[in-house]
């Protein structure tokens, strides 16, 4: 045989084994989608706020609200104790404001990197598209083999957006599940309880653990559609907030 033909040969099968897992990948998301809720559901999803407690360990330490709009704007503020911490995404724009809710004048103002923003982008996209997006974004869905996670067999699937940011989903290849998120930096996220809101399944806690640090953020309150003015988003001036 010669070398153009062997090397015609493993183009094919190359190509194969691409559109075979290519064609994997997407049942696996269609059935994870399909453990959420409906299509129509799901796609008329424009924006979500979660609010409830952060708790490390035993001890409940504060309150966070996370609000997330399509396509770019999010707001994530918590409080612990007499500190309030915002930190919001405004399309292109990203900041931190840090307050004393004790004393007016004690607070600071951040401009976030180019690489905070564009993880606060992709996190969007992920929480919003219902592991849907990445691709419109230049990202790549890539399926990676299989996995035990707490006893379950699971599909690797990783939404790639590019600059180093990834998100691995490990999803219960019998009922579609997301049985655990696993981040680029080593974090993992897993997803506790459910409760239903627009006809959409929801957990009712997140479980995230870093370097052997484990946080819980406790769900009260899902809504979905919300409306959400683009003046939560917007960078603001320079004077502080009463």
């Amino acid at each position: 045989m010669n070398t153009r033909r062997c090397v015609a040969i493993l183009a094919c099968v190359l190509l194969a084994a691409t559109g075979a897992s290519a064609a994997e990948a997407e049942a696996i998301i269609a059935r994870a989608r399909a453990h959420l809720g409906t299509e129509a559901a799901l796609d008329s999803v424009k924006s979500l706020q979660f609010s409830g407690t952060i708790a490390e360990g035993e001890e409940t330490r504060g309150t966070i609200v996370i609000t997330l709009k399509k396509p770019f704007q999010q707001r994530i503020e918590r409080t612990i104790g007499d500190e309030r911490e915002v930190t919001a995404l405004d399309d292109f724009d990203g900041w931190t404001r840090s307050e004393n809710l004790k004393d007016v004048d004690d607070w600071s103002l951040t401009l976030l990197t180019r690489e905070h923003i564009r993880r606060l982008q992709a996190n969007n996209v992920e929480n919003l598209n219902f592991f849907k997006g990445a691709e419109r974004r230049g990202g790549t869905i890539e399926l990676r083999g299989d996995a035990v996670i707490d006893g379950v067999d699971c599909a690797k699937v990783a939404f790639v957006h590019g600059q180093g940011i990834e998100f691995v989903r490990f999803v219960d290849k019998a009922t579609g599940r997301l049985v655990m998120t696993e981040t680029e930096n080593g974090g993992q996220i897993r997803e506790r309880g459910e409760q239903f809101v627009s006809g959409i399944r929801f957990p009712t806690s997140l479980e995230s653990t870093l370097e052997g640090r484990t946080v819980v953020i406790t769900f009260e309150s899902i809504v979905v559609n919300g409306d959400y003015p683009d003046s939560m988003f917007e960078v603001p001036s320079v004077m502080p907030v009463p």
